[in-house]
């Protein structure tokens, strides 16, 4: 029995057989940077690495986060949240298990250990706009049913550029498709409605937004009311997906 982390209710052993994924890696999830090394985009458990609580396949809420590394992937670049642990695997034996320079660009339901309260960032879709930014759109869901859809913006440092706000209606992604990028730089991906009886098409119009939050602060990983100051980022990202609304509506008409 694996002693340290059992409790009355749960019983661990010094062996295991694993196969559940804790962490959901970006569509696209790698970018380039000029000095050639790579920003990588993914949705872990935070905290990470924590084998008490590997119980079910949601154990702690999923954050977006990210990492740069070296071009020959040798090497950790970025500063951020460091953990380790490890696991035993089937044979008995331990593997060590460390986590470097996590960049958390939210932070969902940090103050409950309720698995049916968390909130959990999944199905991200990643875009390059502006040749440096990077434009994220994900799900957001709670235990086992789908709460909302969020969007942001980082540059290729990490920094926030805009916060993340949540969709005045449903967009729900695809768990893999990648979205594509057209000459002009506008955003298209297809998806379903909720019944899954018509296809979708949506086209994000990306204007240009310049003022970045510090990074790595943590944001808020649900959104919330955008400042009053109409050229704020948050605000231009606001009235980019108010803009769409419309054009929304329209695609679901056609079918």
């Amino acid at each position: 029995m694996y002693e340290e982390i059992s409790t009355s209710t749960n019983t661990f052993y010094q062996w295991s057989n694993d196969n559940a994924v804790y962490t959901e890696i970006a569509h696209p999830p790698t970018f380039l940077r000029d000095d050639g090394s790579i920003l990588v985009l993914f949705s872990g458990e935070r905290p990470p690495l924590d084998n008490g609580l590997a119980i079910r396949n949601s154990n702690a809420p999923r954050n977006i986060g990210l990492v740069i590394v070296s071009g020959d992937l040798q090497t950790i670049l970025s500063e951020g949240e460091d953990s380790t642990g490890g696991f035993y695997n089937f044979g008995g034996g331990w593997k060590d298990q460390t986590n470097e320079g996590i960049v958390w660009l939210t932070d969902f339901t940090p103050d409950t250990n309720d698995f049916e309260e968390f909130e959990n960032a999944i199905r991200i879709k990643t875009a390059v706009v502006n040749t440096n930014q990077i434009f994220i759109v994900y799900e957001n869901w709670a235990a086992d049913f789908y709460v909302n859809t969020g969007m942001m913006l980082i540059d290729l440092d990490g920094n926030i550029i805009a916060e993340p706000v949540t969709m005045p209606f449903e967009v729900r992604l695809s768990p893999t498709d990648e979205p594509i990028v057209t000459d002009v730089g506008d955003i298209v991906f297809y998806s379903t409605d909720e019944t899954g009886a018509k296809l979708v098409r949506y086209h994000f119009v990306v204007g240009e937004v310049t003022t970045p939050s510090p990074a790595p602060t943590v944001s808020s990983g649900g959104g919330g009311d955008p400042p009053a100051d109409d050229d704020s980022p948050v605000q231009q990202i606001t009235n980019l997906i108010e803009s769409i609304t419309a054009l929304f509506a329209v695609c679901l008409g056609l079918f």
